[in-house]
């Protein structure tokens, strides 16, 4: 390790001689020749001129030796200043911007002068409101330059304050915009209350506006004024205004996003749709259209009127997206010449040969909507096409805190085995996004298992793909599996329970670790489950009672005649839970309304608020401190997308800490009103069944009559007899 002497330097010599003696004696007597030499000839660095990159020197500065001539200063040229690089821009440019030319190069300029020439403090603003109800603002944003802060630096001093309205705080977006409110990139978000945040703005608006003088700046500034006159009276309508949106459509066809326009200008940007990020990269998009280098580089002054339709879908994709698109490179040299383009190459060449070493991929699919962090665990069933790891993945699009799945197709008895490799990325998935497999996870079994039908035959193949599910779980680190207790078909319900507690019992000795969680039943047919006793006969039958579980479905509960519908009723049926089963079994939750009226014996899911269960009882379960940290699983109807379970669990998140108001009123009488058409249609198939108390039956039987033959002689003659019966259905 090269040892660095003890130097003897006085502490009162100037910076440049202290520099001087460092070198000197840490480096070698060599050093005195290149003393001599910089001492002759002194380099001057200009403050206001940057570096300039090695990229664009096309050779090595001359370096100075003993045997060399000494280096002759060249005169300095003086540097232009702001205002007369504006007006040599202006001479000299081409302008072809859309519309009135004319009158359009007169608004740039005027931009440009309030931009550009850094005279006046420039005060960017942006608001976000809840996506829901736009009257709402939950975030105000400023970036503020101010160029009596600015001293003799090169880099630009913004000043960025982010503001979250704490009466508005827990209004989360997510569906049409990412929520990136906590994610403010200077560090450092403020949450305050109305009153205090329209005093903050107030003062804010005083000093920059009044005394100042300052420029307002934004991107579709008028939409964010008309939200700042809720907050405040004194918003600058009259001060001079720098518009983005506006600037960019001299230029370019259509509004533009502030994503876009950033990009133009080849400007990175992140956590976009938080508002003191928008009012930073607001400035930085202004500074940068309004400065004539980059308006030159980027080609700004002529009129682009092409637009590049993407599909809604990449649409949204690229607004909740913050990954850049990844190219892999082979030719450093290539990737070299076709940024830079050093050497005068042939450009078709360069072209052809660089799209042959380059390969394009796809940037990670950004999720649809945001997962927060809940104790109460809202999740869905997700599809697991394409593998048992595709679910996380699924779960994570629309943003659950749990979820369920299949392990294998729920409809036939064969299926592929699970491998290592796909077992150990859904585990590798499950730890990168925060779930944890032995609680968070539930999946379900399949539809073809009946342990509890009479036929021994068929009720073994059914423990076969039972054991093997269990298998799997315990292989991915699940610790719950969820299944339908199933059957007895023509049988006895009691021999029918016996039997299913016996195959759990066997199941539990052939594993180690996964719960197997029974779920209650709508009671449809000689289906068992529907009764709580039921599942309570089971449980006392079976011996490692730390391995059973219970799941409540909330459709299944009602259609089997317990009244969950109403907070009385949804007391009344935990009471019972608690009573007969107890309360320390219940593991998950299914979460569905009902199609059907109460005590229908039907199941069929329906979405939430839309059923005869009605927004009522999800409130109640969204703020049931009991059921935290359990796994709360929709099972509402989907048709093949499942991100639509994205916006019910952004519901559920809405009914914590919902009360009586008017907006959750309106929310319930609207879902109510979707569904009413199909409430109708089952309640009319119900009545017409169940309305019905007697029907007629006609029965067949055969009599034998005895007649007389001859007199003498009885002769036995066979009719047959046709009576109808009254019956109670």
């Amino acid at each position: 390790m090269y040892r660095i002497p003890r130097t003897s330097i006085p502490l009162n010599a100037s910076p440049q001689n202290r520099l001087f003696s460092f070198l000197k004696s840490t480096l070698n007597p060599s050093f005195r020749r290149f003393e001599s030499t910089v001492k002759r000839n002194p380099v001057e660095l200009s403050p206001l001129t940057p570096t300039p990159s090695p990229l664009t020197q096309p050779a090595k500065p001359h370096l100075p030796t003993p045997s060399s001539p000494p280096l002759k200063s060249t005169p300095k040229t003086p540097m232009s200043s702001p205002q007369q690089l504006l007006e040599d821009y202006f001479r000299t440019a081409n302008f072809q911007l859309a519309g009135d030319v004319k009158s359009n190069v007169a608004s740039l300029r005027r931009c440009m002068e309030l931009v550009y020439l850094r005279k006046r403090p420039l005060v960017a603003v942006d608001i976000e409101a809840f996506e829901r109800n736009s009257s709402l603002v939950t975030e105000v944003g400023f970036a503020i330059y101010d160029p009596n802060e600015q001293g003799a630096t090169m880099l630009p001093s913004i000043r960025t304050i982010h503001l979250i309205i704490k009466e508005h705080s827990k209004k989360k977006n997510g569906r049409f915009v990412p929520d990136n409110s906590h994610r403010c990139l200077s560090g450092t978000s403020y949450i305050v209350d109305l009153r205090q945040c329209s005093a903050f703005i107030t003062e804010v608006f005083r000093h920059y506006f009044e005394d100042e003088q300052g420029v307002l700046v934004g991107h579709g500034v008028k939409g964010d004024i008309k939200w700042l006159k809720t907050l405040v009276n004194n918003v600058p309508e009259n001060c001079p205004i720098v518009d983005t949106t506006l600037i960019h459509k001299l230029s370019r066809k259509g509004n533009g996003s502030l994503e876009g326009i950033l990009r133009e200008v080849k400007i990175p940007c992140g956590r976009l749709h938080n508002a003191a990020n928008d009012a930073f990269y607001t400035l930085q998009a202004a500074m940068a259209w309004c400065d004539p280098y980059y308006r030159r580089k980027y080609n700004l002054d002529f009129y682009d009127s092409r637009i590049f339709s993407v599909s809604k879908a990449v649409r949204r994709r690229m607004q909740f997206d913050d990954a850049a698109e990844l190219v892999h490179v082979q030719d450093g040299l290539l990737l070299y010449q076709c940024l830079w383009d050093c050497e005068p190459l042939d450009s078709e060449s360069i072209e052809s040969e660089f799209s042959e070493k380059i390969r394009k991929t796809k940037a990670p699919k950004p999720f649809t909507y945001t997962r927060i962090a809940n104790t109460m665990k809202f999740g869905a069933h997700v599809g697991s096409s394409g593998g048992v790891s595709k679910s996380v993945l699924n779960a994570m699009d629309i943003g659950a805190n749990s979820f369920a799945l299949f392990l294998r197709s729920p409809r036939q008895w064969a299926a592929p085995p699970l491998s290592s490799e796909e077992a150990d990325k859904f585990k590798a998935l499950c730890t990168e996004h925060g779930y944890d497999p032995a609680r968070d996870v539930l999946p379900h079994g399949s539809y073809m298992i009946n342990m509890a039908n009479p036929d021994d035959e068929k009720a073994e193949k059914s423990f076969g793909l039972f054991l093997d599910d269990l298998q799997r779980c315990e292989k991915l680190g699940i610790g719950l599996y969820n299944f339908h207790p199933g059957s007895v078909i023509d049988g006895e319900k009691t021999d029918g329970l016996a039997k299913l507690a016996s195959y759990i019992n066997r199941a539990i000795k052939e594993t180690s670790t996964v719960k197997i969680v029974i779920e209650n039943m709508a009671g449809h047919g000689n289906l068992i489950g529907s009764d709580l006793q039921d599942i309570r006969t089971v449980i006392d039958l079976v011996s490692d009672k730390s391995r059973v579980g219970v799941c409540v479905d909330t459709c299944h509960s009602f259609a089997a005649g317990y009244d969950i519908s109403t907070e009385s009723g949804y007391k009344e049926f935990w009471d019972k839970f608690d009573s007969i089963i107890g309360r320390e079994y219940l593991s998950a939750i299914h979460l569905n309304d009902s199609k059907a009226p109460l005590a229908a014996n039907r199941d069929l899911h329906q979405k939430l608020g839309l059923g005869y269960l009605g927004l009522d009882v999800f409130r109640l379960i969204a703020n049931d401190a009991k059921l935290e940290g359990l796994p709360i699983v929709l099972e509402t109807p989907v048709k093949d997308d499942d991100s639509v379970y994205g916006e019910e669990i952004k519901l559920l998140e809405w009914l914590q800490g919902r009360k009586d108001d008017a907006e959750y009123v309106a929310k319930k009488e609207a879902l109510a009103k979707l569904g009413a058409s199909e409430r109708k249609e089952q309640l009319e198939k119900f009545e017409k069944k169940t309305l019905k108390s007697k029907k007629t039956v006609k029965t067949k039987r055969q009599v034998k009559i005895d007649e007389p033959a001859n007199g003498t002689v009885k002769k036995r003659k066979v009719t047959t007899v046709t009576t109808e019966v009254k019956e109670e259905s």
